[in-house]
């Protein structure tokens, strides 16, 4: 019988702190590609850098909270 609760707290029931540190460089290098890559769209659209920004932390937060796990072939789902 399944347990009842929020999805993060039985998803996180497995969670190490190898994927911990994995998923800090895996965000850390998503941001050294996306903030400068929002930065250069904002100015060739004619809007500030400041609204490429705004733009990448939003959406980056919308991604996040309602985008969909993908579980490689290679690394499987635990």
């Amino acid at each position: 019988m399944k347990t009842k609760g929020p999805k993060l707290f039985t998803s996180m029931k497995g969670y190490t702190t190898k994927q911990l540190t994995k998923d800090i460089v895996a965000g850390i290098l998503v941001a050294i590609i996306a903030f400068p890559l929002s930065v250069a769209l904002a100015i060739s659209s004619g809007m500030s850098p400041e609204t490429g920004i705004y733009s990448a932390i939003i959406g980056g937060f919308f991604v996040s909270a309602f985008g969909k796990r993908v579980c490689w072939y290679w690394s499987g789902c635990n």
